[in-house]
C-alpha cells in the first residue's frame, strides 16, 4: 500500500474538497447552512473513502461510495448556480475538479474488476446450455425443489 497523499485521486479530490470550502464561505446565510453544510459532509465523505480504497482489499464498495459522493457534490453545484450562490465562471471551475475526481475514479474502479468476471460467465452460460440441450437440466431442477415430473 502506498502513502494516500502521493496518489493523484487523493491529490484531487483533496483540492475538490479546499475549493468547495472557500466556495461555501461566500455564500448567503440561508444557503450556508444547508446546502453549503451538505456539500462539506460531501466531500469530506468522498475523500474519505478515497483514502479508505487505498487501505482496504475490497476496493470496489469504496469507491463506489465516492463515486455517488462526487455526483451529488455536482448536483449542489448545479443546484447552487441556479440559485445565484455562485457564477457560471465558478461553476466551470468546479466542475473542472469534479470532472477530474470522477474520471479518476471511474478508472480506478474499472481497472479492481477481475478479468476472470466474464469467463465465468460465459462458462455457466455454456454449462447451462449444454445441459438444456441433453434434457439434463430439466430433471435437476425438478430434484432440486423436491418436484416429481410425472
Amino acid at each position: 500500500m502506498a502513502l494516500t497523499e502521493e496518489f493523484p485521486i487523493y491529490k484531487a479530490t483533496y483540492n475538490l474538497v479546499l475549493v468547495l470550502f472557500g466556495f461555501v464561505k461566500n455564500f448567503s446565510k440561508e444557503y450556508k447552512y444547508k446546502i453549503g453544510e451538505s456539500i462539506k459532509k460531501k466531500a469530506i465523505n468522498a475523500v474519505t473513502n478515497v483514502y479508505r480504497a487505498n487501505c482496504s482489499q475490497d476496493k470496489t464498495m469504496h469507491l463506489t461510495k465516492a463515486r455517488k459522493h462526487i455526483e451529488v457534490i455536482r448536483l449542489y453545484v448545479r443546484l447552487l448556480k441556479d440559485l445565484h450562490q455562485i457564477s457560471v465562471k465558478q461553476l466551470v471551475f468546479v466542475n473542472g475538479y469534479i470532472e477530474n475526481v470522477s474520471k479518476q475514479l471511474t478508472g480506478w474502479q474499472k481497472s479492481q474488476k477481475k478479468p476472470f468476471d466474464k469467463l465465468r460467465v460465459t462458462l455457466c452460460s455454456v454449462l447451462i446450455s449444454t445441459l438444456n440441450l441433453r434434457g439434463l437440466l430439466e430433471p435437476l431442477f425438478y430434484k432440486r425443489y423436491f418436484i416429481t415430473a410425472e
